[in-house]
């Protein structure tokens, strides 16, 4: 009997050990089957917009100093630099596009030429490289074989100098003509100029960038690459990821240069020439006005007269975005506008509360108030709009936060504010419009006088006489000078 309960057990250990050994089996098969799997391709680079600044607080000191020197346009130049480093360029486009329009292109144009000096390192006219640079400026007019030596040696004598650069755009100029050419000779002797310079200061990106960038101009891929994995092996700067990606483009290789241009720029936002590259890239070869926008932006905003194409820039870029912000709020419905007026970009809040105004909810008044006061003169106008639009179906619940915002500390909004009850209740507003001539905020008093009194009050005597007293008494600079500049346009 006991050995019969023994064979009993015999087929059932037997069927267990095939199992567990059919199972480690089927593991081995699974798990060699994975590890030899092919991995699957990445994904084509795409460029993207540099990431916004996690922090937001170094735009305080711009919007500050804009709202309390708002006739003054640097300010509005320092804040949009503000918002293009804290990752928000479109807000920082109209910005710099809405001074043009406020300021005119005399006034704004000379503001911007003292921007961009004040941007750039001061020169010492007294120090050896200025006087070296500025030898080699007089004897390019008719003897580079002169010029040539003073830049190279204005460089050596302070390569990171107010004049180096310039001085390094010289050099790159001659260097790339081509050795065998009617300049040959300049040019052989301009890049040998860069590469003693290369040598003396290996450190300097701005000098290796001209070399190569010559090297390439002149068709000589070969030098420029080694060039390049020589100064990749000490660091990974920007205008070595720049140089990769001219090198990518000279050989038709459009994935690879939008992604060495793309992190040049996200290495240096002042790198023009990655922008421009980008900027074509995008619009031009892949016809992406979206992923192109933030390096037009920056194009423009160094220079707001640049061309693309035959037309201004400004266009191209106002067009991508007036399209853009109409594809994205197409279909929203007042409930889901909240979060399009709170965006970070300009252009969609201008298109939400133009959306509030045309749907005349009274849910979001004090939200398209808050839009009064914002950093862009697009938003601010459509934000005012939109109050009209709903005062006029709803009146009381505009009406009852009128003293609210007039009395509130920002100047913007109060300017706005006055504007939209003098259009709505012009009797009823015109003491508050009285009182506004006289508001320590200088902005105040220059829009109660010119879109309050010279819209609303033209034929109201006791007002023309206030304006006319106030004009006496106004001792603002700025203020003074707009008045002069909106006389001398009629």
């Amino acid at each position: 009997m006991p050995g019969r309960r023994q064979d009993s057990h015999g087929p059932l250990l037997a069927l267990c050990v095939v199992i567990v050994v059919t199972t480690a089996a089927l593991y081995v098969w699974l798990l060699s089957s994975w590890l030899s799997a092919p991995a699957a391709p990445a994904a084509a680079p795409r460029a993207a917009a540099p990431a916004p600044s996690p922090d937001e607080s170094a735009l305080a000191p711009a919007r500050r100093a804009l709202r309390e020197d708002f006739l003054d346009p640097r300010s509005w130049l320092e804040l949009s630099r503000a918002l293009a480093r804290a990752g928000r360029p479109i807000d920082a486009f109209y910005l710099t596009y809405g001074a043009r329009e406020f300021f005119g292109d005399a006034a704004f144009f000379n503001a911007h030429a003292a921007f961009l000096r004040r941007a750039a390192p001061a020169a010492d006219p007294d120090d050896e490289a200025s006087q070296l640079f500025a030898k080699a400026q007089a004897a390019a007019v008719s003897d580079p074989m002169t010029a040539i030596p003073l830049y190279a040696r204005s460089i050596h004598a302070d390569p990171r100098g107010a004049g180096a650069q310039k001085a390094l755009d010289a050099l790159q100029g001659y260097a790339s003509a081509s050795e065998d050419g009617p300049q040959g000779e300049a040019s052989r002797l301009a890049r040998e100029a860069l590469e003693e310079l290369r040598k003396a200061h290996a450190d300097e990106p701005a000098i290796f960038s001209a070399l190569a960038s010559a090297l390439l101009a002149r068709g000589d891929r070969a030098t420029a690459q080694a060039l390049v994995v020589e100064a990749g092996r000490k660091k990974r700067s920007a205008a070595v990821a720049r140089i990769e990606g001219l090198l990518a483009l000279s050989a038709g290789d459009a994935d690879a240069a939008v992604a060495s241009f793309t992190e040049a720029w996200e290495k240096d936002p002042d790198d023009l020439v990655s922008a421009e590259k980008l900027a074509s890239l995008y619009a031009d070869r892949r016809g992406d006005e979206e992923s192109a926008l933030p390096y037009e932006i920056a194009l423009y905003r160094h220079d707001p007269r640049r061309l693309r194409g035959v037309e201004p820039l400004e266009l191209a870029i106002r067009r991508a975005l007036d399209a853009r912000r109409t594809a994205v709020l197409r279909n929203v419905g007042v409930e889901g506008l909240g979060r399009y007026l709170d965006s970070d970009d300009a252009s969609l809040r201008a298109e939400a509360a133009a959306r509030a105004g045309e749907l005349k909810d009274a849910r979001w008044i004090d939200a398209l108030a808050e839009r009064l006061d914002d950093d862009t003169e697009i938003v601010r106008h459509n934000a005012e709009y939109a109050l009209y639009q709903i005062a006029r179906s709803s009146p009381e619940p505009v009406k009852v936060r009128r003293d609210d915002w007039l009395e509130g500390d920002r100047p913007l909004m109060r300017a706005r504010v006055l504007n939209l009850f003098a259009d709505l209740w012009p009797n009823e507003t015109m003491p508050l419009a009285l009182k506004a001539l006289d508001d320590p905020n200088p902005a105040v008093r220059y829009f109660a006088k010119t879109l309050v009194f010279d819209r609303y009050y033209r034929r109201v005597d006791s007002a023309q006489r206030a304006e006319k007293q106030y004009l006496l008494r106004e001792k603002d600079p700025l203020v003074l000078a707009m008045l002069g500049r909106g006389e001398a346009g009629r």
